[in-house]
């Protein structure tokens, strides 16, 4: 019997941090050639810089983690998500926050 794998949707999943005016994202996305670069490209037009970054790819899914930062200003961080979703082609209703064990 044939299996049929559907792709889950893709996901931006905001995690507490203790570090002051860092942020840390992870991007769950289906992985494909030049993703790691669009989301990069992402955070730079959404005017993020990006500290560190932990690329991750379990199977056809990247997980890929960032540590930002981001101008001061209020919408900083739904600029970012703005500019994430685009590239991933997704909805806002994917936005997650999580928050880190202790």
């Amino acid at each position: 019997m044939p299996v049929t794998r559907t792709a889950a949707p893709p996901r931006i999943l905001w995690l507490d941090t203790a570090a002051p005016a860092k942020l840390i994202l992870e991007v769950r996305a289906m992985d494909r050639a030049g993703l790691l670069a669009l989301l990069a490209g992402a955070l730079e037009g959404a005017g993020a810089g990006i500290v560190w970054a932990k690329v991750n790819t379990f199977g056809s899914t990247a997980a890929d983690v960032f540590c930002v930062t981001v101008p001061a200003e209020l919408d900083a961080r739904a600029a970012v998500e703005q500019h994430l979703l685009e590239v991933l082609g997704a909805s806002v209703d994917v936005v997650v926050d999580e928050p880190v064990g202790d």
